[in-house]
């Protein structure tokens, strides 16, 4: 159900059942970071919200005493996994569906690293909901919804945003939804440094999405390309 979200708190989530469920009904541990909380913190990747502002959760290593050093924002981590509860968290996964990345080296856009430039929630289902996606970390499950194609909206935002390290983001969204019909652009532009030299990265990204209703039937068709 693609309801827009204009607050930090979620009231719904298909994550958790898989259904569209309210979320003051069941008993299951889980942080939702909506859309409106992702832009106001500033934050590009997964992985740096859930080591910012996830509950119990972060970046887990083999061996943390000796991998402390390089554990940094830029690095490529050997043997990088998020953790939570102090167990590992396994791979993010996108609408259910497992992201791009081994095990060992998660991350959808880069090593360690998961755009949120074309995502609409990050989810962390915590206790025996986060084995409903299948094999995953025992600490948690980690899953990201896509942007959605909103029926009967035309909206759209523009985004620049510079750091303290120099780093520019530039993105762009926009959503066009008639009764029956909808599609959603999104693209993003981003240099990124950090507080060490020659410690950054170049990122392109391109997403949008299409949805149909189709007529006389309770179903909705998506297609989606990045």
């Amino acid at each position: 159900k693609a309801d827009a979200d204009n607050s930090y708190g979620a009231l719904n989530s298909n994550s958790i059942t898989r259904f569209n469920t309210k979320l003051d009904e069941i008993p299951v541990s889980a942080d939702i970071f909506t859309e409106d909380f992702l832009r106001d913190v500033a934050i590009s990747t997964v992985e740096e919200l859930l080591a910012g502002y996830g509950t119990a959760s972060g970046v887990s290593s083999s061996a943390p005493d000796s991998d402390a050093a390089s554990n940094q924002p830029g690095d490529r981590i050997g043997n990088f996994q998020l953790g939570a509860r102090g167990l590992t968290a396994g791979t993010v996964r996108r609408d259910g569906f497992v992201a791009v990345g081994s095990l060992a080296n998660p991350g959808s856009t880069a090593v360690g690293q998961t755009s949120t430039f074309d995502t609409e929630r990050v989810e962390t289902i915590r206790g025996p909901q986060g084995l409903l996606y299948g094999a995953s970390g025992a600490g948690a499950t980690v899953n990201t919804v896509s942007k959605q194609a909103r029926f009967s909206q035309k909206s759209g935002n523009v985004m620049f945003r510079v750091d303290q390290y120099g780093s520019k983001l530039a993105q762009a969204d926009y959503n066009y939804g008639l009764k029956d019909i909808a599609v959603r652009f999104s693209i993003m532009n981003q240099h990124q440094v950090y507080r060490r030299v020659l410690i950054g990265g170049e990122t392109q990204g391109y997403y949008a999405q299409f949805a149909y209703r189709l007529p006389r039937l309770r179903t909705t068709l998506r297609i989606e390309g990045q």
